[in-house]
């Protein structure tokens, strides 16, 4: 497995496809964020946010996962995400106000590639 480094991106509200509304948080990794062209795993994230918010985490349009504690956390997996090339990542917060919420994603190539 080849290390990919890490990548980040802060929140912005605004965004209309957010289960919680268009006055909620959301931070993406598109792939002109993530920058990688070929398929690779997240094997760890951690997240910053406002206090009392949850996080709902999707792949494209399907649900991924949930965090119950917004404000700050990280997800270690013993099975890592997989993605391909043109597939985006979206953190939604519950809430958009507070400290403007932080997402660090550690990626790798996928271990039936590396």
């Amino acid at each position: 497995m080849g290390d990919l480094g890490s990548r980040q991106a802060h929140g912005a509200v605004g965004t209309d496809s957010s289960p919680f509304g268009a006055s909620a948080y959301t931070v993406a990794f598109t792939p002109a964020v993530m920058s990688i062209p070929t398929d690779y795993e997240v094997y760890h994230a951690a997240i910053l946010g406002p206090a009392g918010s949850t996080v709902r985490w999707y792949v494209d349009t399907n649900f991924y996962s949930h965090v119950a504690r917004g404000d700050i956390n990280d997800w270690d997996p013993s099975q890592s995400l997989y993605v391909r090339p043109g597939q985006s990542m979206y953190f939604y917060w519950s809430v958009g106000a507070g400290p403007v919420p932080f997402v660090s994603l550690l990626v790798r190539t996928p271990r039936i590639l590396g």
